[in-house]
């Protein structure tokens, strides 16, 4: 097993003990081995397609407890509330303005018990369905969503508009999710993607189609998952992520810039240590994300000096000062005008610090990105 495949593993059997044993039976199968090694030399991320495959093959969903139960208590509730006629008005007469201060309460349990739904549980997330069980009908939506997640991947990765059906038929066979009747135990996966396809881009009566909203609502939040799970693992980035580089660069750095925030709290209340520790590991981040001579480094570095001077590591303040001393000349800037950062400014979304405008004729006080 590969590291990426040891950590869906380890996802798959905290949801559920019997999930792992069926995980390890369909990744070794022949067509899913051979499926995943065309996709690489095709330019794709295979942990990117197995992602996708587990995400949507092992799911489960809980019913509620006790349904009929729960539904006849709402039907007496809304009686009570909401019943027209003789007896209900009577009722209310009776009540008096006792029956007012008792109609909001049984209001506010009507709303919370209403709010209860059947939850799906998948490997990543949890959530709210209107299905009470899996039927035929779920199942072939599931199927049809994640055959069009895979099919955004795999024409961004190669750049082809012609799908390899065949591609795409073996991983989806593979992992379970092209349902055969008895009638056609043999069905020709090529020509399942096919139909599947041409079925998902038709449109409906508004202009809308199934494949226009998987692309536009549900690949971005499936490959950040996938970025968040791989990153999680010490894993870097496949070609999955790619046409969300930017948007996942400038919430990395928008971390760091909380987390430099965090330690610059720590400092003032005098928790050096902590806050010298923050500090480096936020700096550790900040150089992964840009360069070791990047210009955003500074106000990182400058909290990192402070806290090591506290701490009496008075040798390491001066190695990083001499450091923010080079990055300032190299930039051709002064310590003086550093007055913060700019989160995600910059191209490409790089972590900049804001500098004091020198020109006072341009507007006094502003503050400008001119690195």
């Amino acid at each position: 097993m590969s590291g990426f495949e040891h950590l869906l593993r380890g996802a798959l059997e905290r949801v559920n003990p019997r999930w792992p044993r069926e995980f390890e039976a369909v990744i070794r199968a022949e067509e899913v081995v051979g499926g995943r090694e065309r996709l690489q030399k095709l330019g794709g991320d295979p942990n990117f397609a197995l992602f996708a495959l587990t995400n949507f093959r092992w799911r489960l969903i809980k019913a509620l407890p006790a349904p009929r139960e729960r539904n006849r208590f709402l039907r007496a509730l809304r009686l009570l509330l909401e019943g027209q006629g003789e007896w209900p008005d009577r009722l209310r007469t009776l009540g008096g303005d006792e029956w007012k201060g008792i109609e909001p309460i049984l209001r506010r349990a009507l709303t919370n018990l209403e709010s209860f739904h059947p939850v799906e549980e998948s490997v990543f997330k949890t959530s709210g369905t209107r299905h009470e069980y899996e039927t035929p009908s779920l199942l072939s939506d599931r199927a049809t969503t994640c055959l069009l997640v895979l099919e955004w991947h795999l024409r961004q990765a190669t750049g082809r508009h012609r799908t390899n059906r065949i591609l795409l038929g073996s991983l989806m066979d593979g992992f379970g999710l092209i349902m055969r009747s008895r009638q056609e135990p043999s069905a020709d996966v090529a020509r399942w993607v096919e139909k599947r396809l041409e079925r998902a881009a038709k449109k409906d009566e508004r202009g809308h189609s199934p494949r226009e909203f998987a692309e536009k609502f549900v690949v971005s939040p499936l490959v950040m998952a996938y970025h968040d799970f791989h990153e999680w693992g010490g894993l870097g980035c496949g070609s999955a992520c790619r046409p969300f580089e930017r948007g996942f660069r400038t919430a990395a750095q928008e971390r760091v810039l909380y987390e430099v925030s965090d330690a610059s709290v720590l400092l003032r209340a005098g928790e050096h240590a902590a806050a010298r520790n923050q500090f480096q590991q936020a700096l550790q981040k900040a150089e992964r994300l840009t360069t070791l001579r990047h210009v955003g480094l500074v106000p990182i570095l400058e909290g990192y000096a402070k806290a090591l001077r506290a701490m009496g590591e008075r040798a390491a303040a001066i190695t990083a000062g001499k450091r923010i001393a080079g990055i300032l000349v190299d930039s051709r800037r002064r310590r003086q005008d550093l007055v913060g950062f700019v989160p995600g400014a910059g191209p490409n979304g790089e972590l900049l610090p804001v500098w004091r405008e020198e020109n006072t004729a341009s507007g006094l006080g502003e503050t400008g990105d001119r690195s």
